[in-house]
C-alpha cells in the first residue's frame, strides 16, 4: 500500500515536505523477510515528467517493520544514511586559464549540508562536479562478477586496446543479460572512471522493447559493503539499442588505491541488479472527491416496532453520489456490547460491496440518534476508509440500553439519521504508460 502524508512529519523542522511510505500488507511468518528497493514519483503536469526520489540502500520488510519510506529532502537525497561523494571544486580564473582545482572524496552523513554561491563580478565563482553514489550492505540481487588476477587481466586487455570485460549470460526478470565492465572508462573521460553497462541478449521483435531500471555495484572488501550507482530514470532496451549503462561509476584513482579496499590481493568484484517494469504489473489509483456542493446527503431511518426486533436490522438502501449504503442496527447490542447497548453502523450496500473491487472510499459522516422530545440528540462522528475488507463502520456501544427511555424511543419508534459530509473515492486501474527513449 502506498501512503502519502501531504502535511509531512510533525518533527520536520525545515520548510515541510511531502512524506511517502510503502507498506507491505502480505502476512509474513515470524522468520520471513522481504528485502526491497523502491522509488517514489510525483508527476509534474506542466512539464509532463516525474520528480523521482529513490531508496538507494534497500530496506528489510518484516513483522517488526512493515512500513518504510522517505521522510524529507535531505534523507531523500542520500537514502537516509551515509553517502560517498567524489567531487571536484574549481576556482575559476575569469581573466585567463589559470583555474585552480581541488579533487577529493568524502563521506557525508544525512545531517551534513553543502553550499555554493554563484559568484559576482568582484568575486570568483565555485563550480562543483560531483560523482554521487551510495553504500549499501545488501549484495546485488541478480549477478556478481569476480575478477581474479586483475593486473594480468588488465595487461592482456591493454594489448587489444580495450578494457571491456563481458560476463556470462544471466537471467533476471524473465530476460537474459550480460554485465559489461570497462576498466579503462570512456576515451573522453580525462580523469578516468570505471564504466559499467548492461546488455540485453534476448532477440526482440522490431516493435518490442524492454523497459528497465538497474544498479551497478563495486564491492569494498575492506568495509564489506557495496558502492552503488543507480540508473534513476529507466531505460528502454530494444533492437536498435540493447546496451545501456553508466560511464562514471567509480573513479580509477579511488578504485586502484589499495587503502580504499576495492582491490585486495589482485581481486575485485562487480555486480548488478535489474528490474523490468511490465505493463500488466502497473496500477494507477485516482483519488477524487465525489460529493457535490449544495446537495443533501442525509438519510433518516424510522425504526418501527422496536420492542419486537432482535438480531441485526438493516434499513432499505439509499444512495449518496452514486454509492449505495444501508444503516445497520443491533437493537440488543452487537459483539461485546450484546445486552448492554444499541449498536449502529453505516454499511456499503450489497451492490456496492460487489463492485468495490480495488476501490477505496473515504467517508466522513455523522450518525445521530434523534431525541423525540427536544435537543438532546446523540451524535457520533466518523472518518473511515471503506474497502473490500472494511465494508461497515460504526459504534457497538452507541447508547446504553438503559438510556433509551421514552426520550429516544417514542411510541416504540426509534429515529436514526446519517449525514454524509465528505466522500472521496480511490479507484485503481491497470494502465500502460510509455517512457521516453
Amino acid at each position: 500500500v502506498l501512503i502519502i502524508v501531504l502535511n509531512g512529519k510533525k518533527d520536520d523542522s525545515d520548510d515541510g515536505h511531502i512524506s511517502m511510505y510503502l507498506k507491505l500488507v502480505d502476512k509474513l511468518k515470524p522468520n520471513e523477510a522481504i528485502n526491497a528497493v523502491f522509488r517514489f514519483l510525483v508527476y509534474n503536469q506542466k512539464m509532463d515528467n516525474y520528480l523521482v526520489k529513490q531508496d538507494m540502500t534497500g530496506k528489510h520488510f518484516s513483522l517488526l517493520k512493515m512500513e518504510w519510506g522517505l521522510d524529507d529532502d535531505s534523507k531523500l537525497a542520500i537514502g537516509g544514511g551515509r553517502v560517498f561523494v567524489e567531487y571536484e571544486i574549481t576556482l575559476k580564473d575569469q581573466l585567463g586559464s589559470n583555474d585552480e582545482k581541488l579533487r577529493d572524496t568524502s563521506w557525508f552523513q544525512s545531517d551534513e549540508k553543502a553550499a555554493a554561491s554563484r559568484g559576482t563580478e568582484d568575486q570568483p565563482s565555485l563550480f562543483f562536479s560531483i560523482n554521487l553514489g551510495v553504500v549499501r550492505y545488501q549484495p546485488p540481487a541478480h549477478y556478481i562478477l569476480g575478477i581474479e588476477s586483475l593486473s594480468s587481466v588488465r595487461s592482456s586487455l591493454a594489448k587489444f586496446g580495450d578494457g571491456r570485460i563481458s560476463s556470462s549470460e544471466f537471467s533476471a526478470c524473465g530476460h537474459k543479460w550480460v554485465l559489461i565492465v570497462d576498466l579503462n572508462g570512456k576515451d573522453n573521460d580525462k580523469d578516468g572512471h570505471i564504466s559499467m553497462y548492461l546488455k540485453l541478449i534476448d532477440k526482440l521483435e522490431p516493435e518490442e522493447d524492454v523497459r528497465a531500471v538497474f544498479s551497478f555495484f563495486v564491492y569494498n572488501q575492506k568495509l564489506h559493503n557495496y558502492f552503488t550507482k543507480q540508473d534513476m530514470i529507466g531505460k528502454r532496451f530494444r533492437g536498435l539499442k540493447t546496451e545501456w549503462g553508466i560511464a562514471k561509476v567509480l573513479s580509477l584513482s579511488t578504485f586502484n588505491d589499495p587503502t580504499k579496499g576495492y582491490v585486495i590481493c589482485d581481486y575485485c568484484e562487480f555486480g548488478t541488479e535489474v528490474f523490468v517494469r511490465k505493463s500488466a504489473d502497473f496500477q494507477m489509483g485516482t483519488l477524487s472527491l465525489v460529493t457535490r456542493a449544495n446537495v443533501s446527503r442525509q438519510y433518516c431511518w424510522r425504526v418501527s416496532d422496536y420492542s419486537k426486533l432482535d438480531g441485526k436490522c438493516e434499513s432499505r438502501p439509499f444512495t449518496f453520489d452514486g454509492i449505495s449504503w444501508t444503516l445497520l442496527m443491533y437493537p440488543r447490542g452487537n459483539a461485546q456490547e450484546q445486552g448492554k447497548s444499541i449498536s449502529v453502523y453505516l454499511s456499503l450496500d450489497d451492490d456496492s460491496k460487489l463492485s468495490i473491487g480495488g476501490k477505496r472510499i473515504f467517508a466522513e459522516y455523522d450518525i445521530t440518534l434523534k431525541d423525540g422530545l427536544g435537543s438532546k440528540d446523540i451524535k457520533k462522528s466518523f472518518m473511515v476508509w471503506f474497502h473490500a475488507d472494511v465494508v461497515d463502520w460504526g459504534f457497538s456501544a452507541f447508547l446504553p440500553l438503559s438510556d433509551l427511555s421514552k426520550r429516544y424511543l417514542r411510541k416504540d419508534e426509534l429515529i436514526i439519521e446519517v449525514d454524509m459530509k465528505t466522500m472521496i473515492r480511490l479507484e485503481d486501474a491497470k494502465l500502460d504508460i510509455g517512457d521516453d527513449d
